[in-house]
């Protein structure tokens, strides 16, 4: 603890995995505890005595970019990363991670603006975060994930494409929830589970009847409420299942919605865009191709052509997804990678 009553090491757990962080800067340690939180990382009162992932972070002024460096650009999220043997670097035009793979460690150093608050775009701390947990095997998937009767049902979309309508819909239908839009893949028993990331439903205001009461956010997002679906839906609420369905919605300019075959060439290329696979350290690609192969084998795979009768009719997401659920028949499991 220091002087100014600011506790530089905190825990959390995710899914069995320990995770620390030490921050000496208390407005620092504080935004990055909010957005850990906002990802669905569970606080620990006390520090773990060994963590399977450490992130640290401090403030100061990130070493320069050296001539003849490789970096990669990533611009959908305004940052660049350069790969070294066992070592990552991710940085923007303020803060920079070295992120040590062996040693599932990643350091941060932030620049701070003139009135000392830090200028850390919480895509670097992603970044970080995620290249570290797929070194234990869980790999990232930008995705809906709920489960019905056990049988698992995962939505992949880019932003705005209707993931977290229809994970509100399931949701008031009756379905448990895993999260609206990020969920993590982990190999287990020669089959791929999903694991809840971020773990609140997000909805743009007006967008059905959650939306209209909306509870405060940890880490605000100007677009969207948050809803606190653990205190709502406390038993509609789960934090794994195994996936049985891939749904990959797209919102068109019709009256009615359908649903149409993906086949598993379509499905996998897909996910992979969904994936972050070419984004992140590349060592550790194959596996997480192996996985999401793995994904496609275990699950039937279809596109939900969204008409205008999703937003007009309450649960009719929620019929057309039971229905097509509920007639699977079982499907066999996937290698572990």
């Amino acid at each position: 603890m220091t002087e100014s009553g600011h506790d530089p090491d905190r825990s959390y757990a995710l899914h069995g995995l320990r995770v620390h962080t030490h921050v000496d800067e208390p407005q620092l340690g504080e935004r990055l505890h909010a957005f850990l939180v906002h990802l669905g990382l569970d606080p620990c009162r006390e520090p773990w005595p060994a963590a399977d992932v450490e992130l640290r972070l401090e403030a100061g002024e990130p070493s320069p970019v050296q001539a003849g460096e490789a970096w990669q650009p990533i611009p959908e999220v305004g940052i660049r990363v350069l790969w070294e043997a066992n070592r990552v670097t991710v940085r923007d035009d303020n803060a920079a991670f070295t992120i040590e793979l062996a040693a599932g460690r990643a350091t941060g150093v932030v620049h701070s603006a003139r009135d000392g608050s830090p200028l850390l775009h919480m895509n670097l701390a992603s970044y970080a975060l995620l290249t570290l947990l797929r070194g234990h095997d869980y790999f990232p998937l930008h995705a809906a994930g709920l489960a019905r009767r056990g049988a698992g049902v995962v939505i992949v979309a880019d932003s705005g494409g209707g993931k977290s309508t229809l994970a509100a819909d399931l949701l008031l239908s009756g379905w448990q929830l895993l999260s609206d839009d990020s969920l993590l893949l982990h190999p287990v028993g020669g089959s791929v589970e999903a694991l809840a990331l971020r773990r609140d439903l997000f909805l743009r205001p007006g967008l059905g009847p959650l939306s209209d009461s909306p509870d405060p956010e940890p880490w605000p997002d100007p677009a969207k409420v948050r809803i606190d679906a653990r205190r709502r839906f406390a038993n509609q609420v789960t934090d794994r299942c195994r996936p049985r369905l891939l749904i990959f919605p797209e919102i068109i300019d019709q009256a009615a919605s359908r649903l149409e075959p993906c086949t598993p060439a379509q499905a996998l290329r897909l996910l992979t865009h969904h994936s972050l696979v070419a984004e992140l350290e590349p060592s550790r690609a194959p596996q997480h191709m192996a996985l999401l192969a793995g994904l496609v084998h275990q699950c039937a795979a279809r596109r939900l052509c969204a008409g205008r009768d999703l937003l007009a009719e309450q649960g009719l997401a929620a019929r057309m997804l039971a229905t097509l659920c509920d007639n699977l028949a079982p499907r066999g499991g996937a290698p572990a990678p």
